[in-house]
């Protein structure tokens, strides 16, 4: 079977912590053929397009390269830890994981 397995050509991350209420944008991207599926997990539930706080795109930027980005509109207590997006195709699946911290208005993490 011909193709290219997804492989992360740059990593999500969040720089720093964040605030309540804040809006962040974490994008990657994914080389592969043929494009793959895509999951955005925080904490433990998948994000869905429908959801309204978040907003998910893709860009193709070059042969079977492609920017994947979640922007979380408002951020929340809910959004503080692990997350990942993870992208799958016929031949393989990877994942990326990363995580999200967020401080309250005293400027203290929130602990898992």
């Amino acid at each position: 079977m011909s193709g290219i397995e997804p492989k992360f050509i740059s990593r999500p991350k969040v720089a720093g912590s964040l605030k309540i209420g804040d809006s962040v944008t974490v994008q990657c991207e994914i080389r592969a053929d043929p494009p793959p599926d895509i999951a955005w997990k925080i904490g433990n539930s998948e994000i869905k397009k429908s959801d309204s706080n978040y907003k998910i795109e893709s860009l193709e930027k070059d042969d079977f390269v492609t920017e994947y980005s979640i922007t979380i509109k408002s951020i929340a207590k809910k959004d503080n830890g692990k997350a990942q997006i993870a992208a799958k195709n016929i031949l393989a699946e990877v994942t990326c994981p990363f995580s999200i911290i967020v401080e309250d208005n005293a400027g203290n993490n929130f602990e898992n």
